[in-house]
């Protein structure tokens, strides 16, 4: 065998189980297209890698997700593919690697940094402690609307109009069966949420936020919870803040490596 027929990991014939990091690509890339095509957006699948524009004004979701690392042979054709797609978008873009890459910034974009992503097998959810807030499962568009609005306000997400439900979470996301949303409240109001996308047989956090004055009260651990309920017999994976990490880790979560993650303003 030759060194030009070693299997690398990241070749398009490579099998999508090769590594557990080579199916969450994947998997984070479906979910950021099916957001977008929900909202009537934006895609495009290429053999180096997968990008959505959902036409959010902030970026969140409009991504680019590199399926090979930037090398020599490679990265003026992964950069024209990029380029020629955030061309046609008017909001926020962001850019994800796996693998460290080039300086971007003199095309215009900023390092945001390092997330790390985080792996759990198949397992029990952790047990909820009494008296952890209630989270309870989002069924309809008004729901969703109030889903989205802790996301705009906690997260936050200064650029997206409160006025039009349904910029970051379109109604049509409750049709498809992968996603999963889920609303935490103090004395009826709506103050946390948390999302789950499941498929490739792999299930991932991909969203949660508290607002500011609910935080410190085990929101965080009752979303947890509850999302590991519905996926116990599945590996969750998630892209973690530093801040969020020893929480993960504390319900059995185990660190892998971490994103490269750009950001280009429009």
């Amino acid at each position: 065998m030759t060194l030009t027929q070693l299997e690398t990991g990241w070749s398009p014939h490579t099998p999508v189980d090769d590594t557990l990091t080579r199916r969450f690509l994947l998997h984070w890339s479906e979910a950021c297209q099916a957001i977008a095509t929900a909202s009537n957006g934006r895609i495009l699948s290429t053999p180096l890698l997968r990008a959505a524009d959902a036409g959010h004004p902030n970026g969140w979701f409009n991504v680019a997700v590199l399926l090979q690392p930037m090398r020599p042979d490679n990265v003026r054709k992964i950069l024209a593919s990029v380029d020629e797609f955030v061309g046609g978008s008017s909001t926020g873009f962001q850019l994800w690697s796996l693998w460290p890459t080039p300086d971007l910034s003199d095309g215009g974009w900023e390092l945001l940094g390092y997330p790390p992503l985080l792996a759990r097998p198949p397992a029990p959810a952790p047990e909820r402690m009494p008296g952890s807030p209630q989270v309870t499962p989002v069924h309809t568009a008004d729901q969703l609307a109030s889903w989205e609005q802790v996301a705009i306000e906690g997260y936050p997400l200064d650029d997206v109009p409160q006025d039009r439900p349904g910029v970051i979470a379109d109604p049509a996301l409750l049709e498809d069966h992968r996603f999963r949303f889920w609303i935490g409240r103090d004395a009826g109001r709506p103050v946390s949420i948390g999302a789950l996308f499941a498929e490739r047989d792999l299930a991932s956090f991909i969203l949660g936020v508290t607002l500011p004055g609910a935080r410190g009260q085990g929101h965080w651990a009752a979303h947890a919870a509850a999302r590991l309920e519905t996926v116990a017999d599945r590996w969750v994976a998630g892209v973690f803040s530093d801040y969020s990490r020893p929480l993960a880790e504390r319900i059995g979560f185990t660190p892998l490596t971490r994103f490269t993650l750009w950001n280009l303003d429009r």
